[in-house]
């Protein structure tokens, strides 16, 4: 008899500790498809999400796992959610989605399903560029040829570079202006060597002479 109860007390903890994970799992799994319904994540991304919400990383895997999500279509949505507030290359986006936990795959299929991916995304690339060029501007001074090296370095083609430089609208002499007095804040500098500094960025020597003159006077 005592043998009996024991056997029936241990299928009773043993069934209470099965049911206690599968509570958690499914706890787990309704966190994840409530975040699944007004963002988008990647299977990393919200692995990573549910373990800072307190779940374990057992549970927080069981329930992305089992959370129905397409996480190629969820690269697509994080793309698009990144293009609403923000300007981006195409190969600079794939970065970023990769970045957030894609895998490379799922980052190219997101962005090949956005504008950048389009069969008319000459056009909306150039103005990507041209988005991303403004945005330099407002922060920082930058020579024409500055400008162009910068936008490749972000991933766009030197077409868009160009494009975007051609018109962001900048004048290059208050550019220089810009740099010079920038430069002049943090070094002593002698007129001569400013030039040569102005020079190197990308200045022509007639903006260089105007940055110069300005800040020299």
């Amino acid at each position: 008899m005592k043998k009996v109860c024991c056997v029936v007390l241990v299928f009773f903890i043993s069934v209470s500790m099965v049911f206690a994970v599968t509570a958690s799992q499914s706890k787990a799994q309704k966190k994840a498809e409530s975040y699944l319904k007004y963002s988008s994540f990647s299977y990393e991304r919200l692995v990573d999400q549910l373990i800072f919400d307190g779940y374990s990383e057992l549970d927080a895997k069981y329930a992305v796992d089992r959370c129905g999500a397409d996480w190629k279509e969820q690269a697509v949505k994080k793309a698009n959610s990144y293009l609403k507030y923000s300007s981006f290359s195409y190969s600079g986006l794939i970065d970023q989605l990769e970045y957030e936990g894609f895998t490379s795959e799922q980052a190219k299929y997101g962005v090949e399903h956005t504008a950048l991916g389009s069969s008319n995304s000459t056009s909306f690339s150039q103005e990507q560029a041209l988005k991303k060029a403004q945005s330099y501007l407002k922060i920082s001074g930058f020579s024409r040829q500055g400008l162009i090296e910068q936008l490749e370095f972000e991933g766009f083609t030197n077409s868009d570079a160009t494009y975007a430089a051609n018109n962001c609208k900048a004048n290059w002499n208050e550019q220089a202006e810009r740099c010079a007095k920038n430069y002049i804040t943090i070094m002593n500098m002698s007129a001569s060597e400013l030039k040569d500094q102005l020079l190197f960025e990308g200045f022509t020597s007639a903006e260089a002479s105007y940055g110069v003159s300005a800040v020299c006077k």
